[in-house]
C-alpha cells in the first residue's frame, strides 16, 4: 500500500516537472522568437537609416554641384555664352536632317544625301567648335587638310583597286594598313605636333571613304558629299563664333602675363614685408613642403607664375592664328614677346621662392637685426616700383654681423628643439655655429633680394623689346578737358 502511494505522488512530482519544464521550454522559444523579430526590426532600421544617409547625401552632392556650376558661370559669364553659341551651331546644322527636297541636284550631290549624310557636319561642328578664336581656326585647319588630303588619296586608290579585278578587296586592306602606319608614325615626329588632329581626321576619314565607296560603287559621290558636309559644319563654326561674342586666345595671353606680373609683386612684397616683421609659421603647410596648391597668398603668387608654362605655350600656338582684332590691330603681332617677357619674370619669381624659404627656414636672423637693416629692405619692396626704373636702384652689399651683437640675441632665433650638452667645449661650439648660421641668413635674404633686382633687368629688356614691336603707345596720363555743353538757344541768343 505505502508502495502504491509513493509510486503515485512521485508520478504527480514527475508530471509537475514535466510541465515546469515545458513552460520553460515555451518561454525559452517565446524569448527567443521575440529576440528574432527584435533583431530583424532592429535591422531593419539599421538599413532604412543608410538609405536615408544615402539619399540624403546624393541630394547634398547634387545641390553642391549645382552651386559649384553656377559659380563657375559667375565668375567666367564666357563660359556660358560658348555653350549658348555651341547649342546655336549644333542646332543650325541639324536642320539639313530634316531637308526634303531629293528632287533636285546641286552639281552631282542629291539633297536626299545631304540629309543622309549630314552627321558629317554635325559631327565637324562638335570637334572643331573650341573656346577661343585661334583654337576654332587651328582645329578646321587640321579637319580640312585631313580631309582633303584623305579625299584624294582614297579617290585615287579606289580607282587603283577596282583596275585589280578579284584583288580589289587585298588592294583596299593593304591601303588601309599602309595609310594608317604612315599617319600614326607622322603623327608622332615632334614637329608634327600641332597638326595631330589632322592626322587622326586623314586616317578615318580615308577608312571610312574606302569602305563605302568599296559597297556603293561610288567613290566620287562619297568624296564630294563629305567634303561638302564637312565645309558646310566649319563655315557654320566660323560664323557664330566669330560673329557672336568672340573670344581671343591673345587677350587671355596678355590677361595672364598681366596676372603674373601682379602675382611676383604680391609674393615680393608679402615676402619683405614678412621677414622684416619678423612673421613666423607656427606649423608649415604641408601642402607647400610638398608644392600643391594651398589658400597662402604669398605662396600662391609665385607658384602660380611658375605653373603657367603650359597655359602660355597652349595660349600662344592659339594666339598666332588669330586674325587682328580689338588692341591687336596689326599682322604677325609678336606674341612670342609676350611669353618671352612671362620667362623672364619667371626667372625672378624663382628668387621669390627662394625668399619664401628664407622665411620658412628654422633658423633666423635675430629681429633686432633685421630691424636695424630695414631701410635696406625697403628699397625693394615691391616689384611694381621696382620695375618703373630699375637702372636707379642701387646695389647694396649686407654689411657684415658686428662683433657686439650677444650670443643670447641670436641664440633667440634658434629652433627650440635643439639641445645642448653638458660639455662646455661642445656647447660652445654649437653656440658659434648657430650664432654664424643666423647671421648668415640675413646675408641670404639680402643677397637673394640683390639678385632678383639684377633679373629684372632681363624682364625690362624683354618689355621693352615687345613694346617696339607691337607699337606701344605712351599712356594718356592728363585729365581729359570738362567742356561745357552749349545748346542750341544759347548759340542763338549768343550770336
Amino acid at each position: 500500500m505505502k508502495a502504491l502511494i509513493f509510486r503515485v505522488r512521485r508520478k504527480k512530482v514527475s508530471e509537475e516537472e514535466e510541465m515546469v519544464r515545458t513552460m520553460g521550454s515555451r518561454k525559452e522559444r517565446l524569448l527567443v522568437l521575440g529576440s528574432l523579430e527584435d533583431e530583424e526590426e532592429g535591422s531593419r532600421c539599421m538599413l532604412f537609416s543608410s538609405m536615408v544617409k544615402r539619399i540624403t547625401q546624393s541630394w547634398n552632392d547634387l545641390i553642391d554641384f549645382f552651386r559649384k556650376a553656377w559659380e563657375m558661370g559667375r565668375s567666367d559669364p564666357r563660359k556660358i555664352i560658348f555653350s549658348i553659341k555651341m547649342g546655336l551651331a549644333l542646332s543650325s546644322v541639324s536642320l539639313l536632317i530634316f531637308w526634303k527636297e531629293p528632287q533636285s541636284e546641286v552639281g552631282n550631290i542629291q539633297n536626299s544625301d545631304l540629309g543622309q549624310y549630314s552627321i558629317w557636319a554635325i559631327l565637324t561642328v562638335i570637334v572643331m567648335f573650341e573656346f577661343s578664336i585661334g583654337a576654332t581656326f587651328i582645329k578646321g585647319f587640321n579637319r580640312g587638310l585631313g580631309t582633303f588630303c584623305a579625299a584624294i588619296l582614297a579617290f585615287c586608290c579606289a580607282k587603283l583597286s577596282m583596275l585589280a579585278g578579284s584583288l580589289e578587296e587585298v588592294v583596299i586592306v593593304i591601303s588601309i594598313f599602309v595609310t594608317g602606319f604612315c599617319g600614326t608614325y607622322l603623327k608622332l615626329y615632334p614637329t608634327m605636333k600641332p597638326y595631330e588632329y589632322g592626322f587622326r581626321v586623314f586616317v578615318l576619314t580615308y577608312c571610312i571613304l574606302m569602305v563605302a565607296g568599296n559597297r556603293t560603287r561610288e567613290y566620287t559621290q562619297a568624296v564630294l558629299t563629305r567634303l561638302l558636309l564637312i565645309a558646310l559644319g566649319a563655315g557654320v563654326c566660323l560664323v557664330v563664333n566669330i560673329c557672336i561674342y568672340p573670344i581671343w586666345a591673345g587677350e587671355d595671353l596678355h590677361s595672364l602675363v598681366v596676372k603674373n606680373f601682379k602675382g611676383v609683386a604680391t609674393s615680393l612684397e608679402g615676402c619683405v614685408n614678412g621677414y622684416l616683421k619678423c612673421v613666423e609659421y607656427e606649423r608649415i603647410p604641408s601642402k607647400i613642403l610638398t608644392y600643391q596648391a594651398s589658400d597662402d597668398q604669398l605662396y600662391n603668387g609665385y607658384r602660380s607664375v611658375v605653373e603657367s608654362t603650359s597655359r602660355e605655350d597652349t595660349l600662344l600656338g592659339f594666339a598666332i592664328w588669330e586674325p587682328p582684332h580689338g588692341r591687336y590691330r596689326m599682322f604677325n603681332y609678336p606674341w612670342e614677346s609676350y611669353v618671352k617677357v612671362s620667362g623672364a619674370l619667371r626667372h625672378c619669381a624663382f628668387m621669390v621662392m627662394a625668399l619664401h624659404g628664407c622665411i620658412l627656414s628654422e633658423i633666423q636672423a635675430p629681429a633686432e637685426r633685421r630691424q636695424d637693416d630695414e631701410n635696406i629692405h625697403l628699397g625693394i619692396k615691391s616689384l611694381s616700383e621696382t620695375v618703373l626704373d630699375v637702372r636707379s636702384i642701387p646695389v647694396w652689399t649686407p654689411p657684415l654681423p658686428t662683433s657686439d651683437l650677444s650670443e643670447d640675441m641670436f641664440r633667440k632665433q634658434w629652433p627650440l628643439r635643439l639641445s645642448f650638452d653638458a660639455n662646455a667645449v661642445l656647447k660652445e661650439d654649437e653656440s658659434k655655429t648657430y650664432e654664424s648660421a643666423s647671421a648668415l641668413s640675413l646675408a641670404t635674404f639680402a643677397s637673394l633680394l640683390i639678385e632678383f633686382v639684377a633679373r629684372l633687368q632681363n624682364v625690362v629688356d624683354s618689355f621693352e623689346e615687345l613694346s617696339e614691336k607691337a607699337d606701344f603707345k605712351e599712356p594718356f596720363t592728363s585729365p581729359p578737358v570738362m567742356t561745357k555743353r552749349v545748346r542750341f538757344w544759347t548759340r542763338l541768343f549768343k550770336n
